[in-house]
């Protein structure tokens, strides 16, 4: 028989936790991990008047899918029409490439997996130029 320790009534062991009640030692099975766990919740519960109890499942957030080509394009669209309109934002955009992608780095050199960061650049450059 197994015992899982996590705290020595003379301190010789003493683990850390999430659990502030869970109890200091229990026959490790997998039923009993997951007793002392679950009653270690409620009494958190207890303590806290269930407030932060929940019985939700946590929303599986899917990421979002890139179309890489068209935002190239839309960059390439929203660079070339600020510079036409004024070649002094030049250094602007520079700025907003280098914040992403490190000095230096070009979105043309951009790979597909890379599309996040050009998606990043595409907002902050609407968001800097209020387009």
């Amino acid at each position: 028989m197994s015992v899982l320790t996590l705290r020595a009534k003379d301190d010789s062991i003493a683990c850390g936790g999430r659990f502030k009640y869970i109890k200091p030692e229990f026959t490790f099975t997998y039923e009993n991990l997951i007793k002392a766990v679950s009653d270690a919740i409620e009494e958190e519960a207890k303590e806290h008047n269930g407030e932060f109890i929940t019985d939700e499942k946590e929303k599986i957030v899917e990421k979002p899918q890139y179309d890489f080509d068209a935002m190239k394009e839309e960059f390439a669209t929203i660079a070339g029409e600020l510079m036409n309109k004024d070649p002094k934002v030049g250094p602007r955009i520079t700025a907003i490439v280098d914040k992403h992608l490190g000095k230096g780095k070009k979105v043309q050199n951009l790979s597909p997996s890379q599309a996040e960061l050009l998606a990043l650049i595409i907002m902050d450059m609407k968001e800097e130029f209020k387009l």
